[in-house]
């Protein structure tokens, strides 16, 4: 073989290379990022998001752009996240209710939460409070809401994120075990769900603080009970329901961050490591927002989509939540 040969081939090989999954995960990222959050502007895991993106951008050194696909109890931007090329350029942010309880409300859900995704970390974990408007609830205290509550059934209205979304399944929850029957609005998202309880159009909302502290700040909205066993770090003196006599009611949210399933583990690992430095940056910041940052390997990330998703299915059999 001429010399002229065995260089073509070396080039091609070269270029072979160069363009294989292998090269392209070691030099990644080449080019701006997509991360899409599956609920509109405003809502928790959207502010959540922002700001650990922003460190992860610096880090990556390439713009990370947020893109809010809200609907459908967040299933539509996980299905754009989950029929992605798995290249690390579409990011996407996922909360408790996405991926262990949509499964048990939507016959038709468009992804798997185990198959379609490659669980990079955990990233937040927040605790949601019980909050009505003042104006339309004479209740200044959760004794006094849940009596006004029995003494009118049917007639007290919560608002929503969305039918099946985490916010109306808590709603649901807390009136199977206070014995309540409650009227549910939904939303296309927290933000406009909250708008309307401040505004006066509904009675009452199961929120995280993040998505609700300025209107709490404002005295637009009360704070009634915290919806964990433990009190709520930002409001002190607010208890929590199962200490005002609601038995078994321990709920919380996470959020954490997927790609798409058969991502290199070399880009998820990139990702990870600048997640992992920018958790203790931000600390602070989100304690502010009542947000305690967290992080996991991916493995144990998957493990807690799994366990969740198993111990929500009986749960979900006996609230019989179910959307089209």
């Amino acid at each position: 073989m001429s010399h002229f040969a065995q260089a073509i081939l070396a080039a091609t090989a070269l270029t072979s290379l160069l363009a294989s999954p292998v090269a392209e995960s070691q030099s990644y990222p080449t080019k701006p990022i997509q991360w899409i959050v599956p609920f509109p502007p405003g809502g928790g895991v959207d502010i959540m998001t922002r700001a650990v993106a922003t460190k992860i951008s610096a880090g990556l050194g390439q713009p990370i752009v947020i893109d809010n696909r809200g609907g459908a109890a967040g299933n539509i931007g996980t299905e754009a996240g989950a029929r992605a090329a798995p290249d690390g350029y579409t990011l996407l942010s996922t909360e408790n209710g996405i991926m262990t309880l949509n499964p048990y409300v939507y016959r038709n859900l468009p992804y798997n939460p185990i198959r379609d995704f490659q669980p990079i970390s955990l990233f937040a974990k927040n605790i949601f409070i019980l909050c009505v408007n003042p104006q339309r609830v004479p209740a200044n205290n959760i004794g006094e809401f849940l009596a006004y509550a029995r003494a009118n059934p049917g007639k007290v209205t919560f608002a929503s994120s969305g039918s099946g979304t985490i916010l109306h399944v808590w709603a649901e929850l807390l009136a199977q075990r206070a014995g309540l029957q409650l009227f549910h609005v939904p939303y296309k998202g927290a933000a406009p769900a909250l708008q309307d309880l401040a505004g006066g159009q509904v009675d009452m909302i199961i929120i995280d603080y993040a998505a609700s502290r300025g209107f709490l700040t404002s005295g637009k909205i009360r704070p009634l009970a915290v919806t964990t066993k433990e009190p709520h770090p930002k409001l002190p003196g607010i208890p929590t329901l199962e200490a005002s006599g609601i038995k078994d009611y321990d709920v919380f949210g996470w959020v954490g961050l997927l790609s798409p399933a058969g991502t290199p583990r070399t880009i998820v690992n990139r990702i990870r490591n600048e997640l992992l430095k920018a958790v203790p940056e931000l600390s602070g910041q989100y304690a502010e927002l009542g947000i305690m940052l967290t992080t996991s390997t991916p493995e144990e990330f998957e493990q807690t989509i799994r366990r969740d998703l198993e111990r929500s299915g009986p749960l979900m059999k006996t609230l019989n939540i179910q959307v089209d």
